[in-house]
C-alpha cells in the first residue's frame, strides 16, 4: 500500500495563501454587510435598495386572531399545538393543520401565524383591517363558522404566498421586495428562518410613509 505524498514546503505556502485570502474576503463582506439576496455586487450591496420599508403587523383580537377581508389568520399562544388553536376558536383540528401543512399534535412557536380554514364569527366590536367596521349589531351567526363574503382585497390587506418545494424565507422576501426579517416578524418564523412546503405566509406590507405638509407662501 503506497503511503500519501507529504505536503512540500512549496504546497503548505499556496494553501496558507488560499486560507489568507478566503479570511481576508469574509471579512470585507462582513464591513460591507452581507447581501442575503445573494445578487451579484456590482456596485456593493443591493439588498437595502430593493427593500420596501414594512410596517408592523397588526395586533390581533381577544381571541389571538387578525381578520382582513378576505381570511382570517390566527396566532398561537404558548407552548400550543394546533389541535390547541383549533379547539380555543371552536375550529376543527385536522382540518386547520390540513390548511397549514402540518399535523394536529404539531407545537407551535409563541406567534407563529396559522391560515383558518373559514371564517370565524366575527367578535363583538371587531374590525376588519383596512375595511368598514363591524359590529355584534349587524352580523349573522350560521353556527361557528360562515365562508368569507366576496370583497375585494384592500390596499392594507397582506397578500398570501404558499411556499413551494425548494423556497425559502430569503428566496420569498425577495420575490416580494421586503427584508427576510419583516417576512419573519409578520408569520413568527424561528430564528433558522425556516419555512415548510404548503405552508402559507403573509406577505408584509409597507409602511405608509407620511404626507409631506404644504408650507404657505
Amino acid at each position: 500500500m503506497n503511503a500519501a505524498p507529504r505536503p512540500t514546503p512549496l504546497s503548505r505556502l499556496c494553501r496558507a495563501g488560499m486560507l489568507t485570502s478566503a479570511l481576508a474576503l469574509l471579512a470585507g463582506c462582513a464591513e460591507q454587510g452581507f447581501d442575503w439576496d445573494l445578487r451579484p455586487p456590482a456596485t456593493g450591496s443591493t439588498a437595502d435598495a430593493a427593500r420596501q420599508v414594512a410596517g408592523t403587523r397588526p395586533a390581533p383580537d381577544a381571541r389571538g386572531v387578525i381578520s382582513y377581508p378576505t381570511y382570517q389568520v390566527a396566532l398561537a399562544q404558548r407552548d400550543e399545538t394546533v389541535a390547541d388553536v383549533a379547539r380555543r376558536l371552536g375550529l376543527d383540528g385536522a382540518e386547520l393543520a390540513r390548511r397549514n401543512a402540518v399535523s394536529p399534535d404539531t407545537r407551535l412557536r409563541e406567534g407563529e401565524v396559522l391560515t383558518l380554514p373559514a371564517r370565524l364569527p366575527d367578535a363583538p366590536g371587531a374590525r376588519d383591517v383596512g375595511a368598514i367596521a363591524t359590529t355584534a349589531l349587524d352580523r349573522v351567526d350560521s353556527g361557528p363558522l360562515r365562508e368569507a363574503p366576496a370583497q375585494t382585497r384592500s390596499a392594507d390587506e397582506p397578500l398570501q404566498h404558499r411556499v413551494e418545494r425548494g423556497e425559502t424565507a430569503f428566496t420569498i422576501a425577495r420575490l416580494y421586495n421586503v427584508t427576510p426579517r419583516a417576512l419573519a416578524d409578520w408569520n413568527g418564523l424561528g430564528a433558522d428562518m425556516a419555512v415548510r412546503e404548503g405552508q402559507t405566509l403573509m406577505i408584509p406590507v409597507a409602511r405608509a410613509e407620511p404626507t409631506p405638509q404644504r408650507t404657505a407662501a
